[in-house]
């Protein structure tokens, strides 16, 4: 059943006009750009080189317009991007969850269409990946810097998790527990990619 919906999706995804892959690669960049400017007070504690660490919702929703114009324009494929973009989405879909519950954070219309939009994005990724372990092994390493500046930083008095939120409503108050399940998530994803690798090789979809 899964390996006919994913041959499925993966075919009808090639078959796309490029004009709906250019329009849908806009919208992610327009909604991306508006979701980072939600976070220009938080860039004053950063250096401008380590901005891509704050925002994390724009960060992918960019690298997934990126995967559009790779995959369905130029006919590529790069295992790390898809990797790093599947894990990213969920763990933001997972970060934004649990600080609209724990830190009482009212999200905008627009954010929150964008976060549901990220989510079912990552399912389309799903025909698309099937990174090596190297590949892996890549993913695993970007996603561990990304996690230490979400919950450890070296060049500023907060981590990026600890700003998220808002100067009135801090997610410090939980920042403990949000650190214990997003390290889980990301434990969980790479153990996922592992297992779903080796189901795309047993059912031929590589």
């Amino acid at each position: 059943m899964l390996k006919e919906v994913l041959e499925e999706t993966h075919k009808k995804f090639l078959s796309l006009h490029p004009v709906i892959v250019y329009l849908w690669i806009t919208i992610n960049v327009l909604v991306s750009l508006y979701t980072a400017y939600l976070y220009n007070w938080q860039y004053d504690y950063y250096p401008f080189y380590l901005w891509v660490f704050i925002p994390d919702c724009a960060t992918f929703g960019i690298l997934f317009a990126i995967f559009l114009f790779i995959t369905l324009i130029i006919r590529r494929n790069n295992q790390v991007v898809n990797a790093v973009v599947f894990i990213g989405i969920i763990k933001v879909i997972t970060a934004s969850y649990l600080i609209f519950i724990l830190g009482n954070f009212h999200f905008d219309i627009i954010s929150l269409a964008g976060y549901l939009g990220l989510l079912i994005e990552a399912f389309f990724l799903l025909p698309f990946l099937y990174p090596s372990p190297l590949e892996i092994m890549i993913t695993t390493g970007i996603h561990s810097i990304d996690w230490f500046f979400d919950f450890f930083s070296p060049v500023s008095e907060f981590p990026t998790l600890f700003l998220y939120n808002d100067p009135y409503h801090p997610t410090s108050t939980y920042f403990n527990e949000i650190l214990v399940l997003i390290s889980v998530i990301n434990v969980l994803m790479i153990i996922f990619l592992i297992l779903f690798r080796d189901f795309m090789l047993k059912s031929d979809l590589m």
